[in-house]
Protein backbone atom coordinates (compact mmCIF):
# COMPACT_ATOMS: atom_id res chain seq x y z
CA UNK A 1 0.00 0.00 0.00
CA UNK A 2 2.84 2.21 0.41
CA UNK A 3 3.14 2.24 -3.30
CA UNK A 4 -0.41 3.41 -3.77
CA UNK A 5 0.18 6.18 -1.25
CA UNK A 6 3.23 7.37 -3.19
CA UNK A 7 1.32 7.32 -6.35
CA UNK A 8 -1.58 9.23 -4.87
CA UNK A 9 0.73 11.79 -3.48
CA UNK A 10 2.19 12.45 -6.94
CA UNK A 11 -1.15 12.31 -8.68
CA UNK A 12 -2.52 9.82 -11.10
CA UNK A 13 -0.21 8.51 -13.78
CA UNK A 14 -0.89 10.18 -17.14
CA UNK A 15 -0.31 7.80 -19.97
CA UNK A 16 -0.90 10.42 -22.71
CA UNK A 17 1.96 12.79 -21.83
CA UNK A 18 4.48 11.22 -24.23
CA UNK A 19 2.00 9.60 -26.57
CA UNK A 20 1.59 11.01 -30.10
CA UNK A 21 -1.83 12.05 -31.23
CA UNK A 22 -3.00 9.38 -33.71
CA UNK A 23 -4.54 11.98 -36.07
CA UNK A 24 -1.34 14.02 -36.08
CA UNK A 25 0.66 10.87 -36.67
CA UNK A 26 -1.59 9.99 -39.59
CA UNK A 27 -1.24 13.50 -41.13
CA UNK A 28 2.47 13.48 -40.53
CA UNK A 29 2.75 10.11 -42.27
CA UNK A 30 0.62 11.35 -45.16
CA UNK A 31 2.79 14.44 -45.57
CA UNK A 32 5.92 12.34 -45.53
CA UNK A 33 4.42 10.01 -48.15
CA UNK A 34 3.34 12.95 -50.30
CA UNK A 35 6.81 14.46 -50.09
CA UNK A 36 8.34 11.13 -51.05
CA UNK A 37 5.90 10.77 -53.96
CA UNK A 38 6.56 14.34 -55.11
CA UNK A 39 10.29 13.69 -54.98
CA UNK A 40 9.86 10.52 -57.04
CA UNK A 41 7.69 12.37 -59.56
CA UNK A 42 10.27 15.15 -59.88
CA UNK A 43 12.98 12.57 -60.39
CA UNK A 44 10.86 10.79 -63.05
CA UNK A 45 10.14 14.14 -64.71
CA UNK A 46 13.85 15.01 -64.72
CA UNK A 47 14.68 11.59 -66.19
CA UNK A 48 11.99 12.02 -68.87
CA UNK A 49 13.33 15.47 -69.77
CA UNK A 50 16.85 14.10 -69.96
CA UNK A 51 15.58 11.28 -72.18
CA UNK A 52 13.82 13.79 -74.48
CA UNK A 53 16.98 15.92 -74.62
CA UNK A 54 19.07 12.86 -75.52
CA UNK A 55 16.53 11.83 -78.16
CA UNK A 56 16.59 15.35 -79.63
CA UNK A 57 20.39 15.28 -79.64
CA UNK A 58 20.26 11.92 -81.42
CA UNK A 59 17.84 13.30 -84.03
CA UNK A 60 20.07 16.34 -84.50
CA UNK A 61 23.13 14.13 -84.95
CA UNK A 62 21.22 11.94 -87.43
CA UNK A 63 20.09 14.98 -89.42
CA UNK A 64 23.61 16.37 -89.41
CA UNK A 65 24.95 13.03 -90.61
CA UNK A 66 22.34 12.86 -93.38
CA UNK A 67 23.13 16.42 -94.46
CA UNK A 68 26.82 15.52 -94.61
CA UNK A 69 26.03 12.45 -96.71
CA UNK A 70 23.83 14.51 -99.05
CA UNK A 71 26.52 17.20 -99.33
CA UNK A 72 29.19 14.59 -100.09
CA UNK A 73 26.92 12.98 -102.70
CA UNK A 74 26.25 16.36 -104.30
CA UNK A 75 30.00 17.05 -104.42
CA UNK A 76 30.60 13.64 -106.01
CA UNK A 77 27.81 14.26 -108.54
CA UNK A 78 29.29 17.64 -109.43
CA UNK A 79 32.75 16.14 -109.85
CA UNK A 80 31.35 13.31 -111.98
CA UNK A 81 29.37 15.76 -114.14
CA UNK A 82 32.42 17.97 -114.55
CA UNK A 83 34.57 14.98 -115.50
CA UNK A 84 31.93 13.81 -118.00
CA UNK A 85 31.71 17.31 -119.51
CA UNK A 86 35.49 17.50 -119.83
CA UNK A 87 35.60 14.07 -121.46
CA UNK A 88 32.77 15.01 -123.84
CA UNK A 89 34.55 18.25 -124.76
CA UNK A 90 37.83 16.39 -125.34
CA UNK A 91 36.02 13.80 -127.47
CA UNK A 92 34.30 16.53 -129.49
CA UNK A 93 37.62 18.30 -130.03
CA UNK A 94 39.25 15.04 -131.08
CA UNK A 95 36.37 14.30 -133.46
CA UNK A 96 36.72 17.80 -134.97
CA UNK A 97 40.47 17.25 -135.37
CA UNK A 98 39.89 13.87 -137.02
CA UNK A 99 37.23 15.34 -139.35
CA UNK A 100 39.63 18.12 -140.35
CA UNK A 101 42.32 15.50 -141.00
CA UNK A 102 39.94 13.45 -143.13
CA UNK A 103 38.86 16.57 -145.01
CA UNK A 104 42.55 17.32 -145.65
CA UNK A 105 43.07 13.83 -147.05
CA UNK A 106 39.99 14.28 -149.25
CA UNK A 107 41.32 17.66 -150.41
CA UNK A 108 44.72 16.21 -151.23
CA UNK A 109 43.18 13.19 -152.93
CA UNK A 110 44.73 10.75 -150.46
CA UNK A 111 41.52 9.62 -148.72
CA UNK A 112 40.68 5.95 -148.97
CA UNK A 113 37.80 3.74 -147.95
CA UNK A 114 39.90 2.67 -144.96
CA UNK A 115 39.99 6.27 -143.74
CA UNK A 116 36.19 6.49 -143.84
CA UNK A 117 35.86 3.05 -142.22
CA UNK A 118 38.23 4.07 -139.42
CA UNK A 119 36.20 7.25 -138.87
CA UNK A 120 32.98 5.22 -138.79
CA UNK A 121 34.47 2.79 -136.26
CA UNK A 122 35.86 5.53 -134.05
CA UNK A 123 32.68 7.65 -134.08
CA UNK A 124 29.72 5.28 -134.45
CA UNK A 125 27.26 7.94 -133.26
CA UNK A 126 28.27 10.22 -136.10
CA UNK A 127 28.03 7.34 -138.55
CA UNK A 128 24.58 6.35 -137.26
CA UNK A 129 23.29 9.89 -137.58
CA UNK A 130 24.73 10.27 -141.07
CA UNK A 131 23.28 6.88 -142.07
CA UNK A 132 19.85 7.80 -140.71
CA UNK A 133 20.00 11.09 -142.52
CA UNK A 134 21.08 9.35 -145.72
CA UNK A 135 18.44 6.59 -145.46
CA UNK A 136 15.68 9.14 -144.98
CA UNK A 137 16.42 10.81 -148.29
CA UNK A 138 14.53 10.15 -151.50
CA UNK A 139 16.33 8.46 -154.37
CA UNK A 140 16.45 11.76 -156.24
CA UNK A 141 17.90 13.55 -153.20
CA UNK A 142 20.50 10.81 -152.73
CA UNK A 143 21.53 11.16 -156.36
CA UNK A 144 21.81 14.98 -156.03
CA UNK A 145 23.79 14.68 -152.78
CA UNK A 146 26.17 12.15 -154.28
CA UNK A 147 26.66 14.37 -157.30
CA UNK A 148 27.33 17.39 -155.05
CA UNK A 149 29.86 15.42 -153.00
CA UNK A 150 31.64 14.32 -156.16
CA UNK A 151 31.63 17.91 -157.43
CA UNK A 152 33.11 19.15 -154.13
CA UNK A 153 35.72 16.37 -154.17
CA UNK A 154 36.56 17.17 -157.79
CA UNK A 155 36.96 20.87 -156.94
CA UNK A 156 39.31 19.97 -154.07
CA UNK A 157 41.35 17.62 -156.27
CA UNK A 158 41.57 20.33 -158.92
CA UNK A 159 43.15 22.63 -156.34
CA UNK A 160 40.07 24.82 -156.00
CA UNK A 161 38.90 24.23 -152.43
CA UNK A 162 37.11 27.60 -152.39
CA UNK A 163 34.55 26.20 -154.88
CA UNK A 164 33.94 23.18 -152.59
CA UNK A 165 33.62 25.49 -149.58
CA UNK A 166 31.10 27.69 -151.40
CA UNK A 167 29.07 24.62 -152.45
CA UNK A 168 29.00 23.30 -148.87
CA UNK A 169 28.07 26.70 -147.41
CA UNK A 170 25.24 27.04 -149.94
CA UNK A 171 24.08 23.56 -149.02
CA UNK A 172 24.18 24.49 -145.30
CA UNK A 173 22.12 27.63 -145.97
CA UNK A 174 19.55 25.65 -147.99
CA UNK A 175 19.33 22.93 -145.32
CA UNK A 176 18.88 25.54 -142.60
CA UNK A 177 16.09 27.22 -144.61
CA UNK A 178 14.42 23.82 -144.94
CA UNK A 179 14.67 23.31 -141.17
CA UNK A 180 17.27 20.53 -141.36
CA UNK A 181 19.75 21.72 -138.73
CA UNK A 182 21.74 18.49 -138.69
CA UNK A 183 22.48 18.60 -142.42
CA UNK A 184 23.37 22.29 -142.13
CA UNK A 185 25.78 21.52 -139.28
CA UNK A 186 27.41 18.64 -141.20
CA UNK A 187 27.85 20.81 -144.31
CA UNK A 188 29.35 23.63 -142.26
CA UNK A 189 31.68 21.22 -140.48
CA UNK A 190 32.88 19.84 -143.80
CA UNK A 191 33.40 23.39 -145.11
CA UNK A 192 35.33 24.29 -141.96
CA UNK A 193 37.46 21.17 -142.38
CA UNK A 194 38.32 22.16 -145.94
CA UNK A 195 39.14 25.72 -144.84
CA UNK A 196 41.45 24.36 -142.16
Amino acid sequence: MAEVAILMANGPFDYSINAQNPVDAMFSGMQFGQQQRAGEQQMQLAQAQEGRAQAQEGRTQTQFGQQNIMFDQAQQDRATALQAAMEARAKAQQMQTDLVGLAGKVRDGGASADDFTAMALQYPDLTDEMSKMWEGQTAERKQNDTANIYKAAAAIKAGKPDIAITMLEERATAAEAAGDKMEADVARAMAAGIKA
